[in-house]
This record gives structure tokens, sequence and C-alpha cells, in this order.
């Protein structure tokens, strides 16, 4: 029995996975939009992540709706900042192709078929007009390889800023903290002043409580004294 293939339009192209993007992190974080049948990552020769992937769905409607998502709204996968972006890849073309009894009859159809399958001969017109399409398709290669360059150059120029700023936000962060924490012992350390001051007036109130009361003993020592001093003598 023949597998059955899965419906059309089910794949999408995500680029701007960052370096810790696995298969199966891939396939776990597109996974809620809808069934998945294959995530891969894509590689280079040297087996590292080129930063692109591939996600296949079951449904076409899953695979609409991660690319509407990642569209409309910034989905990341890792501690990257840079935003996931996804596009539809159609489907390869599985059809009959143009038979020869198919072909419409147009007259630039006959025109283009005056002359058969040939290698152009050095020389000839059309070994010249062949030359000047190459060197022009030649020139559009190495612009598209400019820009590329460039727009390589900068966004990693731009990553480095970014990553400036995630590290200013860190250490603001970080100082933020701190400032908490110190304001938070300059307050333990008053309360802890505070206690001792007022363990320190307990102490001191309690000395000085004998004190007051040493007064009243003392005078009623002399009393008693001086009722002795006044009782009759006995005769001698």
């Amino acid at each position: 029995m023949a597998p059955v293939n899965p419906p059309k339009a089910t794949k999408i192209r995500v680029k701007n996975l960052g370096c810790g993007v696995s298969n199966e992190l891939l396939s776990s974080a597109f996974s809620q939009f809808g069934e998945i049948i294959s995530a891969v990552v894509e590689i280079d020769e040297k087996e590292f992540s080129i930063g692109e992937g591939i996600v296949q769905f079951q449904h076409a409607k899953s695979a609409n709706m991660a690319i509407t998502r990642c569209q409309e709204d910034f989905y990341l996968l890792t501690s990257s900042l840079r935003p996931i972006k996804a596009e539809l890849i159609p489907e390869e073309y599985s059809g009959p192709g143009l038979p020869e009894d198919k072909m419409a009859r147009l007259p630039s159809n006959v025109t283009d078929r005056e002359l058969g399958p040939r290698i152009a001969v050095p020389g000839t017109y059309e070994y010249n007009i062949c030359t000047q399409w190459k060197t022009l398709e030649e020139d559009h290669e190495n612009k598209i390889k400019n820009l590329r360059e460039t727009i390589k150059q900068e966004i990693e120029e731009f990553e480095d800023e970014i990553q400036l700023q995630i590290t200013a936000h860190k250490a603001k962060q970080l100082r933020k903290r701190l400032s908490d924490v110190e304001k938070e012992y300059t307050i333990m350390e008053q309360e802890r002043t505070r206690k001792r001051r007022l363990s320190g007036q307990a102490a001191v109130k309690e000395e000085l409580e004998p004190q007051v009361s040493s007064p009243t003993t003392s005078l009623s020592g002399l009393a008693a004294v001086k009722e002795e001093k006044l009782e009759p003598q006995g005769d001698n």
C-alpha cells in the first residue's frame, strides 16, 4: 500500500533559530500549533546549526496558525531575543508536467522551437549573447553575495549592541538589588541600635531604684537608734 501523503502546504521554514535549538526543542516549540510530522534544524558541513529549520505539520491549518503567530507576535525559543520568522514552503511540484500534445500552439512557442538543443560555438553571435547573459548573472550573484555579507555584518554589529544593552540591563537590576539590600541592612542596624538603647535605659533604671529607696531605710535606722538612747537606764 502506497504511503498517504500529508495535506498540501503543511511545511514551514523557520529562521533566526538560536545555536541552542535542537530538533527536539524545535518540535516542542511548534507543537502548540498542532500535530507535527517532523521538525529538523538545518546544519552545515561542520554539523553546526545554520539558524534555520523546517517544521512539517499534519494539517495546513496548523502551519498557517504558526506563521500568523510568528508574524503578529514576537515568538522566542531561547534566551536569544531575535524573534522567530516563519514562512510557508510551497509543495514541490509533482504534476504531469507539460507533454508535447498539451503544449499550446502559440507563435512564441513556434519561434522558440525553430532551433533545437546545441552547444554555442565560440565566436558566433549566440556565444556572444550567452557570454553577456553569463556576465549579467555573475554580476547579480556577486551583488547578492556582497549584500548578504553586508547584512551579515550589520546583524553581527547589531547583536553586539543588543548584548551590551542586555548587560547594562542586568547591571542595573543588580545595582537595584544591592541598593535594596543596603536599605534593608540600614533598617536592621537602626532597629538593633534602638533595642540596645532601650535595653541600656532599662538597666540604668534598675540600678537607680535601690538608691532611691535607701534614704528611707537610713532614716528608719536613725530613729531606732534614737529610741534606744531615750530608753531609761537601769540603776547602777
